[in-house]
């Protein structure tokens, strides 16, 4: 399978990618997570076969604590989903 989601490893190519107003979808995942790791390639597959408009990208808030706080994010996995450049909401697990 080929890796839909772009991994993000710095708050300048988020910044980016939410500046394009495309549908944006934000994967935030841990390392040592074992759900993030079962939900990662199910939401990849839907969102691709489904949406395909939309940018995924993932971010490993294990790694980069300060992108997952910056969005207000403080437990995994969490999906933020923006329209437009506006957050539509978060879905936690």
């Amino acid at each position: 399978m080929i890796e839909v989601m772009q991994l993000i490893n710095d708050i300048e190519q988020l910044t980016t990618a939410l500046e394009k107003r495309r549908p944006v979808l934000i994967y935030f995942s841990g390392e040592g997570c074992s759900v993030c790791q079962a939900h990662k390639p199910k939401i990849a597959t839907a969102i691709a076969d489904n949406f395909s408009r939309f940018e995924i990208y993932q971010v490993k808030a294990d790694y980069h604590r300060e992108i997952a706080s910056q969005f207000m994010v403080f437990s995994i996995p969490t999906i933020l989903v923006y329209f437009d450049n506006k957050l539509s909401g978060p879905i936690k697990f």
